[in-house]
């Protein structure tokens, strides 16, 4: 993201405030530095925003927020549907394949790849909170638990 002054231009980048967003599953993407990034954005002092993607140009103070607020909770909520699929073991294979990113209809060749890296994102942070366990090592075979 960078800001264009003195019109107080703010481009976002991939903080594209669209309903699929937030995406963070290529190999160069880190959740926790995603996850911040919405709140260093609402503290810059922008009167119009820019997103690369589909929303396009946005003037309205309170519909950036209300966007930027939706935008940051999939995070969350990407959380909770993943605990919630948890309801008993899963390997990562029936998670990829469940799709907590992509919608089941897109079959394009990379979904699988980076729904991966999403999930591995997501699991890695519930099993350092201690919300979910892994039962079994290896990679796409590895099962995980609910834990709490």
């Amino acid at each position: 993201m960078f800001l264009i002054e003195p019109e107080g231009i703010l481009f976002l980048g991939d903080i594209d405030l669209s309903s699929f967003g937030p995406f963070y599953g290529d190999a160069w993407s880190n959740l926790e530095d995603f996850e911040s990034s919405p709140k260093r954005v609402a503290d810059i002092g922008a009167r119009t925003w820019a997103t690369f993607h589909h929303v396009g140009i946005i003037e309205d103070p309170s519909l950036f927020r209300e966007k930027l607020d939706r935008f940051a909770s999939r995070i969350p909520q990407r959380d909770e549907a993943i605990l919630s699929y948890l309801e008993r073991p899963r390997t990562v294979a029936e998670m990829i394949s469940h799709r907590f990113l992509y919608p089941e209809h897109v079959k394009e060749p990379f979904v699988d790849a980076i729904e991966k890296r999403t999930v591995a994102q997501h699991l890695a942070r519930l099993e350092s909170s201690g919300r979910v366990a892994r039962t079994a090592p290896e990679a796409l075979s590895a099962t995980y638990i609910r834990t709490g």
